[in-house]
């Protein structure tokens, strides 16, 4: 790992002679780091990164972290073809970051950690291979970010999505073609809507929606009991008026503010360790008792721990 309080320039040399290098971190913004000249980007009219003598730095290189990445320093010419893990949190990357290009071509690419890049407002509209093979991407902490494009869908292999804490409001219906993704974490996120396309995804495990202020109102869909890899469900933030049948492989169940008046059917839940749940009650109108007259009443039992 490179040491951010020292002063560092990249230069041809320097890294033509780490051609084994499989693992870079650095730490860093651009009071620590610059690049000389060939190793810049230059601006081309097709946007494709050049094909020169520079095109093969760190051929070897699986894994590059670099927290607090500075996008004004474009250096174009890492052999990025194999990187596995690429992970630039905390960096101020844009939507129209020049990096992108270079993700179109990450064949391999498996692990985007994007976390706590505050200044992204939206990932591109073409994934390019490097995005359609990922399987684990976060984007938690990215505030800025409003909405996840259409194309997502066209992302065939994610197995967890992790948009915590971000600023995405609702889930594209797209999403429904995600077909491996086991893990979806959203708690704390600015989510208002979940789809309906959602519940049919048959290999999610775990769907975690905590935390989220304002309360929003969920339709679970009748086709979530078909769903046999679901262990865990939180939807503590959601307003839910009807209950579906739920999967009998769920072991977490955390559900409020239900806004029922009768218990909903459960006994199928056979393999549930923890439950957690949370109900509105409504006056005889329908209507709720409101915000500070509310009537809580909480149901909690863990599995060994008794009630």
């Amino acid at each position: 790992m490179l040491d951010h309080e020292q002063r560092y320039c990249f230069t041809y040399e320097g890294l033509e002679s780490l051609s084994g290098l499989r693992f870079l971190e650095v730490e860093g913004s651009m009071r620590n780091f610059d690049a000389e000249e060939r190793l810049r980007w230059h601006e081309s009219p097709s946007n494709v990164l050049p094909t020169n003598e520079n095109s093969v730095l760190l051929p070897r290189l699986r894994w590059l972290s670099w927290r607090c990445f500075p996008p004004t320093l474009n250096i174009a010419n890492f052999f990025v073809e194999d990187l596995v893990i690429l992970n630039l949190s905390w960096s101020k990357i844009t939507d129209d970051w020049k990096g992108w290009s270079h993700m179109k071509v990450m064949k391999n690419l498996k692990v985007l950690n994007l976390s706590y890049c505050d200044s992204l407002q939206r990932l591109p509209d073409e994934p390019g291979r490097g995005l359609a093979s990922l399987e684990y991407v976060s984007l938690s902490f990215c505030s800025s970010l409003k909405r996840l494009p259409d194309s997502i869908g066209n992302m065939k292999s994610p197995i967890e999505l992790d948009i915590s804490y971000s600023g995405i409001g609702e889930l594209p219906d797209s999403i429904r073609k995600l077909k491996n993704l086991k893990r979806l974490k959203m708690q704390g996120s600015k989510i208002s809507k979940i789809p309906d396309t959602l519940w049919m995804i048959e290999k999610l495990e775990e769907i975690d929606a905590s935390n989220i202020s304002p309360k929003f109102h969920v339709n679970i869909g009748n086709c979530i009991h078909k769903n046999e890899s679901l262990r865990i469900l939180k939807l503590f933030s959601a307003e839910i008026h009807l209950l579906a049948r739920l999967p009998e492989s769920l072991v977490t169940l955390s559900l409020g503010s239900l806004e029922m008046d009768t218990f909903p059917d459960l006994s199928n839940l056979t393999n549930l360790k923890e439950l957690d749940l949370r109900f509105s009650f409504l006056d005889s109108d329908g209507e709720s008792y409101g915000e500070t007259d509310v009537l809580w009443k909480n149901i909690r039992y863990h599995s060994g721990l008794g009630t």
